[in-house]
């Protein structure tokens, strides 16, 4: 699944969504998950998708919750 202006290159299973216009340029990755929007950018592991709670909390935690 793509969305953006993207480049990939040898990257396969991977989910790329960016909001922002900015090229996503990817080489030689697998399984790897890309959310790029204007206040923040996202990389993950597809295998790990289910801690981005954890990201999410520890946003909240340093007073990052615009960003949530």
């Amino acid at each position: 699944s793509v969305r953006g202006d993207l480049l990939q290159i040898d990257t396969t299973n991977s989910v790329i969504w960016s909001e922002t216009g900015r090229m996503v340029a990817m080489i030689g990755l697998d399984n790897i998950i890309v959310v790029d929007t204007d206040d923040a950018l996202l990389v993950i592991d597809r295998g790990k998708s289910q801690d981005v709670r954890k990201v999410v909390d520890q946003l909240k935690a340093t007073m990052r919750g615009e960003l949530s």
